[in-house]
């Protein structure tokens, strides 16, 4: 169990945990050994980080790449629209040894308009909740899983 304590140094980056990722669809372990959080400069780099370890997967061509059906429901996003807003919703799990690290999101322009790093002691459910900035037309929801990497979901906009 992590107290408190250990948790603030976890996520202000004064102490990592490398994380065993095995990358489905690729031929390499990786072990992922992020920089610290508080030493990245914006969610720009963040997601940079994330996209270079290869392969993003998606519910088209998830299976195409060693994923099976189960890894796709559980770690696809799922996008909800509110009035302002959108969820980034992941059924997936938040074990120490398995969870979803980080959801963020781009529009059409692959600019990112919203990041949120998750937690297993914090976060029990991966969600975020990020506003629409104004010619929003399609979305591109991110999720990274410490154990099956990066996965995407490319949806329309839809006002409410």
């Amino acid at each position: 169990m992590i107290n408190r304590r250990q948790a603030i140094m976890y996520t202000t980056g004064l102490i990592l945990v490398p994380s065993a990722i095995i990358s489905c669809g690729l031929d390499e372990k990786t072990i992922i050994d992020p920089p610290p959080l508080s030493k990245l400069k914006s969610w720009e780099e963040r997601a940079k980080q994330l996209e270079d370890y290869g392969l993003v997967k998606s519910r088209e061509n998830g299976s195409a790449n060693g994923a099976t059906e189960e890894d796709i429901k559980i770690h696809v996003p799922k996008v909800t629209f509110g009035s302002n807003s959108l969820g980034i919703s992941v059924n997936h799990s938040m074990t120490p040894d398995h969870y979803i690290t980080t959801i963020y999101i781009k529009d059409q322009d692959d600019k990112i308009f919203g990041l949120k790093e998750l937690l297993p002691i914090t976060d029990k459910i991966p969600y975020a909740e990020f506003g629409v900035p104004k010619g929003t037309t399609s979305i591109s929801a991110f999720s990274f899983c410490n154990v099956h990497n990066h996965w995407c979901e490319k949806v329309p906009m839809q006002h409410q």
